[in-house]
């Protein structure tokens, strides 16, 4: 009998979906790309060891290899891993014909995103008539006489989300749109890893703004889109051509025209009217989004960038015109951050950090050379800087032995107070995070928490304990919530809320070893992950619990008095997810008292006050 356990967080090696291996199961078919997944239990061999597929079997992913075509793998154990052996593609592989290309678009949007990062803009490909693409056309000739006989739209929205945006493009005149979409009717649909949630144009419902893989029906590789959702209809708004295959994570960012995706050295402004490209821009590098995924800022009428290079350019976003642009001493940038109408981040000048100021229209600048009063401490261009909202100052702790804490006005770029900490940084300065109230700023520092007064930068420490290493959480009021994970003995996190004043607790809340949420990780069994949300009702504490079953997973919810610390009394929403394994929120926007969230390539909107899962999509 074949041991499932070791490929119980297995993945389509194709495609990245999660696969369903059963006890006593020796192989099982990926339902997205049809790619069959053999489990043998002989010995990695010296022939296999040449076709090894260089991936993290856990990956959401997959390999990539001729993406979306149908494969065949073995995987073997070896010291109590999974190994994964290619060994050709699937007898019924679907066909790799090209997809359908609207012989009327333009050349740049019917060569939108279908090749490799250095095909932009593409020659559209020539027409090549296959059986999904006839079947596509008749099914937008039936939806047109359809229109055209005044049917209710929302009769063909109910057999399908694609159907309903095919009906919005012809009634629109947008022919070419309409055969488009034909070849997604019925495609199966996993959420990426990138989403957010927009205010809907002209007051409508929220938008959901996400990167999807799509598998056509009719087979065929995957097409990466990116769209836009009604989040109270379930009707989509748009969607893109398809994009680059290896585009799997981007941050998107939105105005009421367009919305903005970076696509290795791409900037892109898509429509949110069609979902058609506005404009393309050529960065001068790559963002490295795992170290700087803020180094793109949309403020206003301008989007700025600063690639890995160093090369800061500003845009026209309406138009993708670039402003102005220049090059930073350091290469490799940590933070761009937003001050008002300008643009900041940390430099450096030979061994010492500069913080640099540009105004976004012309691009003039401002910079300064922060050092602390006493003794020789400075910043170094991995400092990183802290905004408050609605400010144009900005913040930073740096220096050892012990170092100091600085405000600066970026309008004037002037010192407005620097404060010598009694103690140092025992921890990383560049992972410091801090959360301001409205006189206050907070900064974890291993085993205390910093209070400084944001007018003078008074200095006050709340709670030393060296049992416990804090990290900020939120404010409400003039109290400070923290997460303190206790570090002697068994491990223990648990929430207090210490008062902003004398730095005493006023409550505890005991999580035990439920651990903090990591956006996409695999939730174990026994282990729930936690987060928090502030609301007038109280602290919302969310647990997300697997289940050996793989079907009873739930999201334990308990509401805070903010007060007392005490429980209104646990409550327990069914997460209705069909999988073998449960992953945490890839993103998650909270609207009001409703959490949107993206697990498990779907879209859920949880409602705190029904205490239910809402809608589900697609």
């Amino acid at each position: 009998m074949t041991d499932a356990s070791p490929l119980r967080s297995m993945r389509c090696p194709n495609c990245g979906a999660p696969l369903d291996f059963q006890p006593g199961q020796s192989s099982v078919r990926c339902r997205f790309c049809d790619s069959v997944i053999e489990h043998s239990t002989e010995a990695v061999s010296a022939d296999d060891r040449s076709r090894i597929v260089p991936t993290d079997p856990a990956s959401t992913t997959g390999s990539n290899s001729a993406a979306g075509q149908a494969r065949r793998y073995v995987i073997k154990i070896q010291n109590g891993m999974p190994v994964v052996i290619e060994s050709g593609s699937a007898a019924y592989a679907p066909s790799s014909t090209p997809p359908f290309t609207d012989p009327n678009a333009p050349a740049w949007q019917s060569g939108f995103g279908s090749g490799s990062m250095s095909s932009f803009p593409m020659t559209p490909q020539p027409v090549v008539v296959r059986r999904s693409s006839r079947l596509g056309l008749v099914l937008a000739l039936v939806i047109a006489a359809i229109v055209m006989c005044a049917v209710v739209p929302v009769v063909i929205f109910a057999v399908s989300p694609t159907a309903g945006l095919m009906v919005g493009q012809a009634l629109s005149g947008n022919w070419g749109q309409v055969l488009g979409s034909a070849g997604t009717l019925g495609a199966r649909i996993l959420l990426g890893r990138s989403g957010t949630l927009v205010n809907g144009v002209n007051d409508g419902p929220p938008e959901a703004i996400m990167l999807t893989i799509q598998y056509p029906a009719s087979g065929g590789n995957k097409e990466v889109r990116l769209l836009g959702l009604n989040t109270a209809t379930h009707k989509v708004l748009w969607q893109t051509a398809p994009l680059n295959t290896q585009l799997n994570d981007t941050p998107i960012m939105a105005n009421a025209d367009f919305a903005f995706i970076v696509d290795g050295q791409h900037l892109m402004a898509i429509r949110r009217t069609d979902g058609t490209l506005a404009w393309q821009a050529t960065l001068a590098d790559a963002l490295q989004l795992n170290i700087c995924r803020d180094c793109i800022q949309l403020v206003g009428s301008r989007l700025a960038a600063l690639t890995t290079d160093g090369t800061l350019e500003v845009f026209d976003a309406a138009t993708g015109q670039s402003l102005w642009k220049v090059t930073a001493k350091q290469d490799s940038p940590r933070g761009l951050y937003a001050v008002g109408q300008r643009i900041a981040f940390m430099d450096r000048n030979d061994v010492k950090g500069v913080l640099r100021v540009f105004d976004l229209d012309t691009g003039k600048e401002s910079s300064a050379q922060p050092n602390c009063d006493s003794g020789d401490s400075y910043p170094d261009w991995t400092t990183p800087l802290f905004v408050a909202p609605k400010s144009t100052d900005v913040y930073m702790v740096f220096g050892s032995g012990p170092g100091c804490a600085q405000r600066w006005d970026t309008q004037n770029m002037q010192m407005v107070w620097s404060t010598d900490l009694t103690t140092s940084f025992p921890g990383d300065l560049e992972a410091l995070q801090a959360v301001f109230s409205a006189d206050t700023i907070y900064l974890a520092n291993s085993s205390q928490v910093l209070a400084l007064t944001i007018d003078g930068g008074a200095l006050q420490t709340l709670a030393p304990d060296p049992d416990y290493v804090y990290d900020v959480l939120s404010t409400h009021g003039s109290d400070v919530i923290v997460q303190a994970k206790r570090q002697r003995g068994t491990t223990r996190y648990e929430i207090w809320s210490l008062d902003g004043a004398s730095g005493q607790p006023h409550w505890k809340f005991n999580l035990d070893q439920s651990t903090p949420l990591e956006a996409g990780g695999i939730i174990d069994d026994q282990t729930p992950v936690w987060t928090v949300q502030s609301s007038a009702a109280g602290l919302r504490v969310l647990r997300y619990q697997s289940a050996a079953d793989n079907k009873s997973y739930k999201l334990l919810v308990d509401t805070l008095d903010w007060s007392t610390g005490q429980s209104a009394g646990q409550k327990v929403a069914p997460l209705n997810l069909d999988t073998i394994i449960l992953t945490a929120p890839d993103w998650s926007v909270w609207k009001n008292d409703t959490l949107w969230m993206s697990m498990n390539d779907e879209l859920l909107s949880y409602d705190a006050v029904q205490n239910k899962i809402t809608s589900m999509w697609p």
